[in-house]
């Protein structure tokens, strides 16, 4: 049994679990999931707001990409973390997710990207060392990480330029009209119009 650090995140999924999300199998608390509260006091309402949001994604990308709800929980909530500690979108790890990969882990690519979010280990050498080999390409919490950190890299390069990030993640910066951003981020709209349904039109 994983040692819960954080009421807040255990809440977040429990509540998943009453709205829908019925499978114990699919809690996943995680030892850092103080991460999500970044010193910031939470209110019953913010939490239930997030596990909606939660849930709705969760739904959506079970239901759409025909991926195990437990397995979901799980991507969810690690690009959920990991949106939070980058100050990102997660519904744009998401996007990324579901061009790169189909929110499939055992993801390969021809050019030898793996995972859920496809890292490329050549162009990342020292990243993969760090999250102990290749291999941990297809754990999802290595590989979010990885990948999160990898596309807020590109931003801070980029200043910014969210396009120009995500066709550096891409590596087709220097390909005229290539096609990866807007593939992307018609997925991130689609993500958010899910999360937050009443507040885009």
């Amino acid at each position: 049994m994983i040692k819960i650090q954080s009421k807040l995140l255990s809440f977040i999924v429990a509540t998943c679990l009453v709205m829908g999300v019925h499978s114990a199998a699919a809690v996943p608390i995680y030892d850092d999931a103080a991460q999500w509260m970044n010193g910031e006091t939470a209110t019953n309402h913010s939490v239930q707001q997030q596990a909606q949001r939660l849930n709705r994604l969760v739904d959506h990308i079970h239901r759409t990409y025909r991926v195990p709800q437990e397995v979901v929980v799980e991507i969810v909530t690690e690009a959920m973390l990991n949106a939070r500690k980058y100050d990102l979108s997660p519904e744009l790890l998401l996007a990324i997710m579901a061009v790169e990969s189909s929110f499939r882990d055992n993801a390969v690519s021809h050019a030898g990207a793996l995972g859920l979010m496809q890292v490329l280990p050549r162009a990342h050498p020292e990243k993969i060392r760090e999250i102990g080999g290749v291999d941990a390409l297809f754990d999802t919490r290595k590989n979010i990480t990885t990948g999160t950190l990898i596309l807020h890299e590109y931003l801070q390069l980029s200043r910014g330029d969210l396009r120009r990030a995500l066709l550096r993640y891409n590596g087709s910066l220097h390909i005229p009209n290539a096609p990866y951003a807007d593939r992307v981020l018609r997925h991130y709209r689609t993500f958010r119009s899910v999360a937050e349904p009443d507040q885009l039109s």
